[in-house]
């Protein structure tokens, strides 16, 4: 297994209030489950500092040439638990 990837085989998306184009946004993520073979992601978007969105998404790891769910690398896993408690990352 040389390349392996991410799918999102499930998204759940709560709308709160809409965002408007002269607002500054930002997206908080962080890992919210960890399995054998996929990993649950949480998001939270801020338009100028208010919550528009909240989502969750359910990926799974795919081997790049066959297409099926394998176990999550040692190495991403790893990293993973050493990075999960720390601050939330954001995306501009």
């Amino acid at each position: 297994m040389d390349e392996v990837d991410t799918v999102i085989i499930e998204l759940h998306l709560e709308y709160k209030t809409p965002i408007k184009p002269d607002q500054r946004v930002e997206v908080a993520v962080r890992i919210d489950g960890l399995g054998e073979l996929s990993i649950t992601k949480a998001y939270e978007i801020r338009a100028d500092g208010d919550v528009a969105a909240t989502a969750r998404t359910t990926q799974v790891v795919i081997d790049g040439e066959t297409s099926s769910t394998v176990s999550i690398p040692d190495e991403w896993r790893r990293w993973i638990k050493e990075n999960r408690d720390s601050d939330t990352d954001s995306v501009d």
